[in-house]
Formats: structure tokens, sequence, C-alpha cells
């Protein structure tokens, strides 16, 4: 156990294959878009993303952005401090008219919005580089989001994961499955408390927590993934001493599913190769 947070090797996001295929979803450049309806925001798309999915409420989105007036004085850019912006989507952290943007774009997406003073700073503006009743013009590229998933067998969040490397492989292991997986489990101040690399075990003969075999019972050939999950799904009341973890502990799990053997109950078909 230690208190710094090695790396997880090759943990970086990225689409599925199958996205890829579903990038026929393509807006016409140049094409002015009323995303509300009255004229509030108006987006342009100059640069489609890829794939076909679109980030929603409670993602959290990075993002690179040019802010303008009118008269094209700049007044903000995350690309002249070389620094993406993180938010997250729908919570009220950033403008009105931001949300109502990024919410319809894609990974890589490129766009030009123009923003009428009720959907950016009002009457108030904000000064001394935004004026009162301003109109704001940016342009706003969206790098890329993360969206936890509930997974939790009640859905009442118990357990949350976020997957950062798609798997490609439809097949998800099933109980009495053999699993071979790397693991670690992180405590809330970031604390290692374990950490396997190829460990093996029996999907449902309970040889690590709760939590985790619900994860990996979800998870896709190649697929890297952040898994939380509350105490009743971890080590409870008790915690674990010997791991170093509290009584009532909330735990996190960065878990890559490698391989997969056949099921008990299927063992006499020979194996059957699932996760690599």
């Amino acid at each position: 156990m230690t208190s710094e947070e090695p790396k997880f090797e090759d943990f970086a996001s990225s689409d599925s294959e199958m996205d890829e295929e579903f990038d026929s979803t393509d807006e016409p450049l140049g094409e002015e878009r009323d995303l509300t309806g009255d004229g509030g925001v108006v987006k342009t798309l100059l640069e489609n993303g890829s794939g076909w999915k679109k980030p929603n409420t409670g993602a959290d989105v990075k993002v690179h952005y040019v802010g303008t007036l009118e008269d094209g004085t700049k007044f903000d850019s995350s690309r002249d401090r070389d620094a993406p912006f993180t938010f997250t989507l729908g919570k009220g952290q950033v403008i009105r008219g931001w949300d109502e943007v990024v919410k319809t774009m894609r990974k890589g997406e490129k766009c030009k919005v123009k923003l009428a003073p009720e959907y950016a700073y009002g009457e108030s503006g904000s000064p001394p580089k935004i004026p009162a009743n301003a109109t704001l013009l940016f342009e706003i590229e969206l790098i890329d989001w993360t969206q936890e998933e509930d997974i939790s067998p009640a859905g009442d969040n118990g357990i949350r994961k976020t997957v950062k490397v798609s798997g490609s492989d439809w097949t998800n292991p099933k109980d009495l499955g053999t699993v071979t997986v790397d693991y670690r489990g992180i405590l809330p101040d970031k604390t290692v408390f374990v950490e396997k690399k190829g460990e093996k075990f029996v999907v449902g003969d309970h040889e690590v927590v709760e939590g985790l075999e619900i994860a990996v019972k979800s998870m896709k050939k190649g697929e890297q993934s952040v898994v939380t999950m509350e105490p009743r799904f971890a080590f409870g009341e008790e915690g674990n001493t010997e791991a170093g973890v509290p009584p009532n502990t909330a735990v996190r799990y960065e878990v890559r599913a490698k391989e997969k053997e056949a099921d008990k109950c299927c063992a006499s078909l020979g194996p059957v190769r699932v996760l690599e």
C-alpha cells in the first residue's frame, strides 16, 4: 500500500470502432443552426466530429475555446493558455449558451457560436472585458468527455462506471466464468490499497468485492474503466484492516479486462477466448 498514485498504463479515452460505423451523422459545414428557437444560440459547424455519441447532462467535458466580442475583440482563450477547459455539462457551471451548444457536439467537433446576452452574461456583463448586454462569439472544440454509467443492480448509483477505453467485443463475462484482469483499488484520499496485474478470479465465486464482480461482468474485450462503488458493494461497515480500508468507505477501482475462459457450465465445449 502506498500513498502515491501510480500510473495505470494506457489509460486514455477513445471511441470504440463501432462508433466510427455511425459517422454518417455529419452536418453541413458553414450552415447556421438556431439551437434554441429564439435566435439566442446560433451554431455554425466548422469541422465535424467523429462517432455518433454526444455528451449528456452530468458529463465532464473538455473543450478548447476562443471568445470574442462582436467587434472582434478577444476577451478569453484557452488556446492562448494552452490549457483545455473542463466543466460538468448541464449543471450551471458555465454560461447558459455553452450548455446548449456543447450537448449538441461530437468528439473532435469544432463550431462557431453566437450567443445573445440572455444566454451569456446578460445585463450585468462581466467587467472589465465584457460589457453589459453583449452578444458574444465563441469558437469551441469538444476535445473529449467522460460519462458515468449506473451499473448497480437496483439502479441506485451504488456502482458507477466510466469507460476510459472502449472494448471491441460484444461478449461479456458471465457467472462462473474465469476472467483475467488488471486492477487497482483507490481510497478517497488517493491511497492505493491494492494493485493486481493478470489477476484471475471466477465471476460469481465472491473472490473479490461484489462491486468489482458486477463491473467486470459489464465489461468487453480490452475495455478499461474506472468504477466507483459505495461501501455496501466494497468492504461495508467493517472495512478491511489488512488492506487499510476504513469502515464505511467508498472506493474506486481502475480495471482493465484482458481474458475470459470457459464458463464452468460450458467447460465441455473447450476454452472460449473473448477477452484479450
